[in-house]
């Protein structure tokens, strides 16, 4: 049985959420087209709540399908933070998609503890990504260090994970909610 043809709106023109994007999808063996747009989240430019940024994802995509109208369904991909019981922040994200027929799906990833560095930025209210290369500079040399270092900076493995998880639910929507 030959795979489904996706024709998939996706609520950014990030290279790195594209790249994550086109890997999953290679991994997975689904064949998209993508319209990658510019469109609004409609939550702030660094959501600190998981709440607020799976909003964020399901605009994305709602927006993009809407701006698109060769696509059949679209995709959002949002990265946040979230505080813990203890008042320290996670990285995670989250990814949605919805398609024509009213079908909707999210997916969060995994929370991160973010270090110590990370963590009193946000709770000063900075933005992150202003930093985030300064902290790659000041790892030590260590490998393990250097790898934190870029998993923050790149977000791969919490885009990659909601991705992931999204397009299962999605592809299979049947196995997963009633239709």
């Amino acid at each position: 049985m030959m795979n489904p043809l996706l024709h998939m709106a996706v609520g950014t023109r990030s290279s790195k959420k594209l790249e994550f994007l086109h890997a999953v999808l290679e991994q997975l063996d689904v064949t998209a087209v993508l319209y990658p747009l510019n469109v609004s989240s409609g939550v702030s430019e660094q959501p600190l709540t998981s709440l607020e940024t799976k909003k964020g994802s399901l605009n994305r995509a709602k927006h993009a399908l809407q701006a698109e109208y060769r696509a059949s369904c679209a995709i959002g991909i949002e990265i946040g933070y979230e505080r813990d019981s203890q008042g320290r922040y996670s990285i995670l994200c989250w990814a949605s998609i919805t398609d024509r027929q009213g079908r909707q799906v999210s997916a969060q990833s995994q929370p991160f503890l973010l270090p110590v560095y990370h963590h009193n930025i946000l709770t000063k209210d900075l933005p992150l990504g202003q930093f985030v290369d300064d902290y790659v500079r000041l790892s030590a040399p260590y490998r393990q260090q250097q790898y934190l270092a870029k998993m923050i900076r790149d977000r791969g493995p919490f885009i990659r994970q909601a991705i992931e998880a999204a397009l299962l639910q999605y592809v299979n929507y049947g196995q997963f909610f009633d239709n």
